[in-house]
């Protein structure tokens, strides 16, 4: 000793440790001081570029209805070392990539992750809460007198159930019927799929709703059928 170090063609300097270099072919050289010397090509690749992407289950959801949110950082294997979520008044799960939680109002959400190299990224996503007092049950009991039928139930806001359909766990849709109003059980699903009783299962809805000031509202769900 001492050593030299130089790098590409800076001069030699006793400091070991170069900082801000850009991907490429460098060559490496290290002298002591009696003039001996050594050196080796080196290369410096681009990492990949640290994002993060946004999804939930659905961005238009029901007041009361469970919202699940997903942050996928890419790449997969990114070592993060923070993952902050906004807003700020909204109960989070800490450094958790996914979240379920129940807003109330129409939210933009915000993701933000940091990796261990201090690279920062982040994602926005809009969520639609819609409030017009309407309740689709989640369990019938075919043959009852207070549950055995399936059907949109909805305050004054709610003018038509354009559509409604009912799937069984196989994609097969068991129920249909369109251009309805709410509150009508007779008019909803009792069970059954071509008069016979279906076997008791959970089965997947989706519906379609005309407000008074217009909108269109798409609603979807799963149902419980006991016996």
């Amino acid at each position: 000793p001492p050593f030299y170090y130089s790098l590409g063609n800076l001069p030699f300097t006793t400091q070991p440790t170069f900082t801000g270099l850009v991907p490429g072919n460098y060559l490496l050289r290290i002298r002591d001081d009696f003039g001996c010397a050594w050196q080796r090509s080196v290369v410096l690749t681009e990492p990949e570029a640290l994002s993060v992407q946004l999804t939930a289950n659905d961005t238009s959801i029901v007041l009361g209805q469970a919202l699940q949110l997903t942050a996928t950082p890419t790449p997969g294997n990114a070592d993060l070392t923070a993952i902050e979520w906004e807003p700020g008044d909204l109960m989070f799960s800490p450094m958790s990539l996914q979240q379920r939680l129940k807003p109330e109002d129409r939210t933009e959400f915000v993701v933000r992750i940091t990796d261990q190299n201090g690279c920062m990224a982040e994602d926005r996503l809009w969520i639609s809460v819609y409030n017009h007092h309407i309740y689709v049950p989640n369990i019938i009991l075919p043959g009852s007198e207070a549950n055995s039928w399936f059907t949109v139930f909805a305050g004054n806001g709610v003018i038509e159930v354009r559509s409604l359909r009912v799937f069984d766990r196989w994609g097969e849709q068991v129920f249909e019927r369109f251009g309805f109003l709410p509150n009508d059980p007779t008019l909803g699903w009792d069970g059954t799929y071509r008069g016979e009783p279906m076997n008791p299962g959970v089965f997947a809805w989706y519906a379609e709703v005309l407000l008074q000031d217009g909108q269109v509202v798409f609603l979807k769900g799963d149902v419980t059928v006991a016996r």
